[in-house]
């Protein structure tokens, strides 16, 4: 069994990239209940997603554009450069950030890995797993 890497495409938004081999990232103000979720797939697509308290989803207007550059895979090592812009209602803040990343191996399964994993099982969305600090 390995990890099912997705075929590089042009970079463009998708859907559900959760389901398969991705990088997340959630930031958050500290001490403020709403968050953001970035999707990033090996592929070049992605994805994001605003909520305003834990798992509550709320619209998005997208503003900003990720640029997600060719992914490199070479000597068992996989590298993928984004570059996003902050939400308005992050800049300037103290941030919590949550990383994360899903990988679907050739038999279906997927493995979830974070920088700390909070609950029972994998939930990237529990801010007590958000344990990096950007002030």
């Amino acid at each position: 069994t390995s990890i099912l890497w997705p075929a590089p495409t042009e970079s463009s938004q998708g859907t559900d990239l959760w389901k398969h081999t991705c990088f997340e990232l959630f930031i958050a103000a500290a001490g403020n209940p709403a968050y953001w979720e970035y999707n990033f797939s090996p592929s070049r697509q992605w994805a994001v997603y605003a909520f305003e308290a834990y798992r509550k989803a709320i619209p998005l207007r997208i503003t900003s554009i990720p640029i997600i550059n060719p992914p490199e895979l070479a000597d068992n090592r996989f590298s993928l450069q984004t570059r996003i812009a902050l939400e308005s209602e992050l800049i300037d803040k103290p941030l919590t950030i949550g990383a994360a990343t899903v990988l679907e191996t050739t038999d279906g399964r997927c493995q979830y890995f974070a920088l700390k994993h909070c609950g029972k099982k994998p939930d990237f969305h529990l801010r007590e797993s958000f344990i990096l600090a950007m002030d």
